[in-house]
């Protein structure tokens, strides 16, 4: 499988120009070679199916290697989460290529992301906290090059709007999960100090089954952002850039044009503060508004997604 995708970099550590670019599925091997200590993998899926939410994280920084699971009710209830930070060793297995195996494990936290013929198997234990999801097969998705320079630069690829079927078990009491997954999946060599919006939903609309993807500010200058719409499983890449702005709610919106004005009306806040390593923002809610994509108007009414501000320092 690897012989028919382009290298993301170059054995010495650069980035291979023929990567440049994006595509609506997945063309790169995006291992990373070289540049220790400023490589960047990440696997993270998050799975709405109201009221509940799962967030299941796997986090290699070359100097650091993190796994997190969290569980909670969109409305109220508690958070059940399990943060695990650990040095460089062996508790993650990590691949180059979008979707592959990936495992994490320790003492307190086991997760395994399984890719099989009817999807990927979403499996975590933590705390009295079994989860067991099946998110279905992919479509299209948004897969980009965003080129800082040829020594930093980031792939990623963002699947929206995925299926997932299966349970979560909490200390014996069993929910069903019927509702829709996301994959975002990371691989390459970021600033020192970085800064971005994300956004994402999926849901039935009256224009079909849409699924939001939305960036900002960490692709500003480079030529390129990940910003689309997925209807009825097909990419409608957006050109244009965004801008998040938050007051009691989010919005987001063309800075040139009005491709894209929505609003996101928060249900519960997920904030995150990380020390001097930095902070996030995090709002789970529905979005209601507007994109024009491709001579099509495409409007948006509670779709279930969320909206957040990262800023790091790693």
């Amino acid at each position: 499988m690897t012989d028919s995708l382009t290298a993301l970099c170059l054995p010495n550590g650069v980035l291979n120009p023929d990567a440049r670019g994006w595509s609506a599925r997945p063309r790169l091997d995006s291992t990373l070679h070289r540049r220790w200590g400023r490589n960047k993998r990440w696997d993270y899926w998050c799975v709405i199916a109201e009221p509940l939410v799962i967030q299941l994280t796997v986090v290699d920084l070359d100097y650091l290697q993190i796994g997190t699971a969290a569980v909670f009710d969109l409305a109220d209830g508690p958070l059940l989460e399990r943060v695990t930070v650990r040095p460089p060793g062996r508790w993650i297995q990590q691949g180059g290529i979008v979707d592959g195996p990936v495992h994490f494990t320790s003492r307190k936290l086991e997760m395994d992301f399984l890719p099989t013929d009817e999807g990927t198997h979403l499996k975590a234990d933590f705390d009295g906290v079994h989860i067991d999801v099946l998110a279905a097969p992919p479509g299209d998705s948004l897969n980009v090059v965003v080129p800082w320079t040829d020594r930093r630069f980031q792939f990623t690829s963002k699947q929206i709007g995925r299926g997932a079927t299966g349970t979560v078990d909490i200390d014996g009491e069993v929910f069903d999960i019927d509702g829709h997954a996301a994959l975002d999946f990371g691989r390459g060599r970021w600033p020192l100090r970085t800064r971005w919006n994300w956004g994402a939903g999926a849901g039935q609309t009256k224009s079909g089954f849409v699924g939001l993807q939305l960036g900002s500010q960490w692709t500003d200058g480079t030529g390129q952002n990940e910003n689309g719409v997925f209807l009825d499983g097909v990419l409608h890449k957006l050109d244009c850039d965004l801008a998040f702005e938050r007051t009691d709610t989010w919005r987001v919106f063309s800075t040139e044009g009005d491709a894209v004005d929505l609003r996101l009306v928060p249900l519960r806040e997920r904030p995150m503060r990380g020390g001097p390593i930095g902070s996030l923002d995090l709002s789970f809610g529905h979005w209601q508004g507007q994109v024009r994509a491709h001579g099509q108007v495409i409007q948006i009414e509670d779709i279930l997604g969320w909206a957040e501000e990262m800023r790091v320092r790693w």
